[in-house]
């Protein structure tokens, strides 16, 4: 599946490569997921990211103020580094174990709980997105979404379908710009007063777009069609960003 590409920055489509399955299909197998702690601290140049593995996290004895979480997920996703329980920013599917807390007490609650690596699949997920002030929010997962209290149910939503959150996000952002996939017209955009840009055709892309209208009627959609009615608990769990930079101008908040 060819799908957009998202990150500022990076370009709006991309292709990725099919894996091999076991059995030699070429679609990719389900992505092992190990349990591991994302651990972060102040230091004077910013903020300091460690990840670590259960045995790596018993052996963790550095100086400093560190708070952590523990997440199933992939150990190779650069996404961990920006975890967060509300918004989709790894690109496989990650799951919050518990935290925050202090490295030992993460150490503590493994050794009771014992929480198990899994296999899970990823092709094809479900976000919701929405946009709202001439904004686009990140992808969120359904459960997630449904879950907002009312100061955050206005706008416009969207269900995409896609295999990673970013693809969803930068569909849903073109189409905040006015721009459709597929379109043979360049987008012009205004830099500055009197000074535009013109930016290349989007190429064709098969994100699939599920819904589009309003909170309400996402939730009836969600319940009905994929017996998702079940919010999430909402959480503000979130590793510190490495950097102190913000969201774009069009991007919403997190």
């Amino acid at each position: 599946m060819q799908l957009h590409g998202a990150a500022q920055g990076m370009p709006l489509c991309s292709a990725r490569t099919p894996g091999l399955t076991p059995g030699g299909s070429l679609y990719p197998a389900p992505i092992e997921r190990q349990v591991l702690t994302v651990a972060w601290t102040d230091a004077e140049q910013g903020t300091t990211h460690t990840i670590m593995r259960d045995y790596q996290l018993a052996a963790f004895h550095e100086p400093g103020n560190w708070l952590c979480v523990v997440v199933r997920a992939l150990w190779d996703d650069d996404g961990v580094w920006e975890f967060n329980a509300q918004y989709e920013r790894t690109q496989l599917l990650a799951e919050l174990l518990w935290g925050p807390g202090r490295p030992e007490e993460a150490l503590d609650w493994i050794n009771e709980e014992k929480p198990k690596a899994d296999a899970t699949e990823y092709l094809d997920r479900l976000f919701a997105l929405r946009i709202h002030a001439e904004r686009a929010s990140l992808a969120m997962r359904p459960e997630v979404a449904i879950g907002l209290p009312r100061e955050r149910q206005d706008g416009r939503w969207f269900l995409i379908r896609a295999d990673y959150p970013n693809d969803a996000f930068a569909h849903v952002r073109l189409i905040k710009n006015g721009v459709t996939c597929g379109d043979p017209n360049p987008m012009v955009r205004e830099l500055q007063p009197g000074v535009l840009a013109t930016s290349p055709p989007i190429p064709h892309c098969t994100v699939e777009g599920v819904f589009d209208g309003n909170w309400e009627d996402m939730v009836g959609v969600l319940a009905d069609r994929f017996k998702i009615s079940e919010p999430a608990l909402l959480s503000a769990v979130r590793v510190r960003p490495r950097f102190s930079m913000d969201v774009a101008p069009d991007v919403e908040a997190e």
